[in-house]
Formats: structure tokens, C-alpha cells, sequence
């Protein structure tokens, strides 16, 4: 729970500045990866998955999230440097 709070905050704070064209794209890939990773997770609750459905689910479950966090840091980064610029 404490991922999606942080990610919550860095976001907003991440899709209030401008962005360029690149950054319209990558915030579309996050959007996407993150909605991806949120119907992998509501699966992979269900009873019903079989075991190797489940297996692969949590693979690509476990990319998606890795990619997430990095598009984050990424952000938290930026936001530091411009917060650090305009000191």
C-alpha cells in the first residue's frame, strides 16, 4: 500500500509540470503499465487461475512493477533537480 501512496504523490506532483512530447509518452507507457499491472493483480486473486497462468502472471506482474518503480524514480529525480534549480 505504502507504493501506490507514494506513487500517488509523486505523480500528481510529476504530471502538474509541463511536459514535453517525449514525457506525454512515457507518462502514457506508466499509464499503461500501471493499468496493466492492476488487471495482473485483480487475476491473479482470482481462485480460479491455474497454476501456470498464475506463474506467468506473476512474471509479467513483478516487469510491470519493476518498470513502474523506475519511471518514479525517474520522476523523483527530476523533480529534485528542478526543485534544487530553483533554489
Amino acid at each position: 500500500m505504502g507504493f501506490f501512496i507514494i506513487f500517488k504523490v509523486t505523480y500528481q506532483t510529476y504530471t502538474n509540470n509541463a511536459m514535453s512530447k517525449s514525457d506525454q509518452k512515457e507518462r502514457f507507457e506508466f499509464e499503461h503499465a500501471l493499468e496493466r499491472l492492476s488487471e495482473v493483480l485483480k487475476e491473479l486473486e482470482s481462485p480460479d487461475v491455474p497454476l501456470d497462468k498464475a506463474i506467468s502472471l506473476y512474471e509479467e506482474g513483478m516487469k510491470l512493477s519493476k518498470m513502474c518503480s523506475k519511471k518514479l524514480e525517474e520522476a523523483e529525480l527530476r523533480i529534485e533537480q528542478v526543485t534544487k534549480n530553483d533554489n
